[in-house]
């Protein structure tokens, strides 16, 4: 695997709030359509590929989330979603 095929992992910054979390994933040089999200009870998984740029990470929660309904928004640079807390 050349370094360009090996996926960087995004700087990643949770608040814990009263109802949920709020996660910050800083990931430049990516589109929003290239990002793939997924949200476990205790896991927030974020991919990302776009030219040439590419980034995994994983988060394990201490506290259980809901699944079904996420909060998110993308600007150019950072992708903050908003998960709830069960």
């Amino acid at each position: 695997m050349t370094a360009e095929e090996k996926a960087r992992e995004p700087i990643i910054e949770i608040l814990d709030e009263t109802e949920h979390l709020e996660v910050l994933t800083e990931l430049p040089g990516v589109e929003e359509a290239n990002i793939q999200l997924e949200i476990a009870e205790t896991k927030i998984t974020i991919s990302a590929a776009d030219k040439g740029w590419r980034y995994h990470g994983e988060i394990f929660l201490r506290v259980t989330m809901e699944t079904t309904h996420v909060e998110k928004t993308f600007t150019s640079r950072a992708l903050r979603t908003k998960p709830t807390k069960k």
